[in-house]
């Protein structure tokens, strides 16, 4: 289902949003998911950037790519290496 696959996505990118926030303020609030401070303090923020514009891409591609298990295993191993 597209709309879940976007869902998810979205929600991935909010994640990173939130941790890349949290790495480059040093605040946390109200709106930074708290165990995304957590997330923050083990890596660093190129990282999380690139994970970022990982997930981002994906999204786009998300209506042209047919293999979307293809497309979900890639990012996978993208966000783990």
């Amino acid at each position: 289902n597209p709309d879940r696959i976007r869902l998810i996505l979205d929600l991935l990118i909010s994640w990173y949003r939130d941790v890349l926030r949290y790495q480059s303020t040093g605040e946390s609030s109200p709106a930074i998911h708290p165990e995304a401070t957590a997330a923050a303090r083990t890596g660093s923020p190129l990282r999380t950037e690139a994970n970022l514009k990982e997930i981002t891409k994906t999204r786009a591609s998300l209506e042209i790519n047919a293999n979307k298990q293809l497309m979900f295993e890639h990012l996978l191993f993208s966000l783990t290496a």
